[in-house]
């Protein structure tokens, strides 16, 4: 779901920005206005929409709004200055399997390149590529297009099975 062998610096740098910070809301209004901002890739979602996400997001404790990540995430992501100064590390080797794949790329990702969708697709011989529109990093899978190539997957994959 919008990841791949090869990320893109921009995207990496934009996660890293909030990672380890206090990500503590008075409520969910204010948790909802820290998504919109964090993520400038996701177009035309509705209030009740972006509260949704919110809740997928965040959960209450205390009387607060709080991200819900495992806060070991900022201790082992690459700082921003690692992130900007070398090549970000290619990963194609664990991604050429031989199990059926489906890419899910947000229209507006800055995290999965279209060109990095392509190159997956042409180096693996059972996987299909799915834009979903309107969405950056990443898609929420509740998208008609996302639950159809999750299904398409599905039934690859047990076709697959009982191949082997």
């Amino acid at each position: 779901n919008d990841i791949g062998p090869r990320l893109e610096k921009d995207g990496l740098l934009r996660i890293r920005s909030y990672l380890g910070r206090d990500m503590t809301a008075p409520g969910w209004a204010h948790a909802v206005a820290r998504l919109k901002s964090g993520n400038p890739g996701i177009v035309g979602l509705s209030d009740s929409g972006w509260e949704a996400f919110a809740r997928r997001l965040f959960r209450e404790e205390g009387g607060s709004v709080i991200a819900d990540y495992d806060p070991a995430l900022a201790v082992v992501f690459p700082s921003a200055e690692a992130i900007g100064k070398g090549p970000v590390p290619e990963l194609w080797q664990i991604y050429e399997t031989a199990a059926p794949v489906a890419i899910l790329r947000g229209e507006n990702s800055d995290l999965l390149s279209a060109a990095t969708v392509e190159e997956m697709v042409a180096r693996h011989k059972d996987a299909e590529a799915v834009t979903v529109q309107a969405r950056g990093h990443v898609p929420f899978l509740d998208e008609p297009e996302a639950w159809a190539a999750i299904e398409r997957l599905l039934s690859r994959a047990s076709r697959s099975q009982t191949l082997s």
